[in-house]
């Protein structure tokens, strides 16, 4: 069964353009504000691979892993990353983009997950709203802590 979540969200800081890059394109560390992560392992250049605690309650849970390549744009002020094939269940893509706003820094944060589990098609109903909830929540939690690091206040 496949389980697909986007998510879009948006925030602004007062952080300059300059501090919000130093944060996002350092994968480790961006990554550090990411809640249930295990592991990130750096596997090539600008290639990194995820291994997330179980998701969903059981026995619907299922380990996210997956690997994406970034692409590091600071003159358009994109930060972008894509899946690599034949690692993990996850194929993951996204990006950051941000840029000065009125004495802040705008910030969007565009996602799109689909995730492999071994569950049977006939769960979908009762695991992919439980599993699509608490990934959100995740990046919701993550928004946070970046927005903590970004407003002097974490990290």
């Amino acid at each position: 069964m496949k389980i697909t979540i986007e998510i879009e969200r948006q925030f602004h800081t007062p952080a300059s353009v300059e501090q919000v890059f130093e944060v996002l394109a350092d994968v480790p560390r961006s990554a550090s504000h990411f809640p249930k992560a295990n592991k990130i392992e750096p596997m090539d250049e600008n290639v990194f691979r995820w291994e997330l605690e179980q998701v969903g309650p059981p026995p619907y849970s299922t380990q996210p892993i997956y690997a994406c390549r970034y692409h590091i744009e600071p003159e358009n002020g994109i930060i972008r990353w894509e899946p690599v094939e034949g690692i993990g269940n996850v194929e993951l893509s996204g990006q950051w983009r941000f840029r000065p706003s009125e004495q802040s820094t705008e910030i969007h944060l565009r996602m799109k997950g689909i995730l492999h589990t071994p569950l049977p098609s006939f769960m979908r109903f009762v695991a992919e709203p439980l599993i699509t909830r608490e990934f959100e929540s995740y990046i919701d939690q993550y928004v946070e802590n970046l927005q903590r690091t970004f407003d002097g206040s974490g990290e």
